[in-house]
């Protein structure tokens, strides 16, 4: 679906932040694998496939239909907050987007108390 061309937006390198819904932006991190079906995703700090691993939903919608498969990218966090300590800043809505204001990252950098160095292109 739409989330999944989303998500195959990000390439491995891609710097992003996590927004929660309610709660704004807990966490900030490095896509480390590009978009797999979530069937297949390999949990690195696991080192074991997703579908070993114990899920509280083991059953994706979907799963048996290639065009409704969930997706998922791997991310290495850099920072993370509980959903209480999130950072309340603008957002879009799209699974995935580029944040064009340039002020806006430099807001979130600094709430998750990183710099540019750390934050590696």
């Amino acid at each position: 679906g739409k989330s999944v061309r989303q998500i195959e937006q990000l390439s491995p390198g891609d710097r992003v932040f996590a927004y929660r819904k309610h709660f704004g932006y807990v966490g900030a991190g490095v896509v480390t694998t590009g978009a797999t079906p979530w069937d297949q995703f390999m949990v690195e700090s696991e080192g074991k496939l997703i579908t070993e691993l114990p899920l509280s939903k083991p059953d994706h919608p979907g799963s048996d239909n290639p065009a409704l498969k969930e997706h998922n990218i791997g991310i290495r966090w850099l920072k993370t907050l509980d959903r209480e300590g999130g950072i309340k800043a603008p957002y879009r809505r799209p699974t995935a987007c580029k944040i064009h204001d340039s002020a806006l990252v430099s807001e979130l950098l600094v709430a998750f108390g990183l710099t540019e160095a750390d934050w590696p292109e």
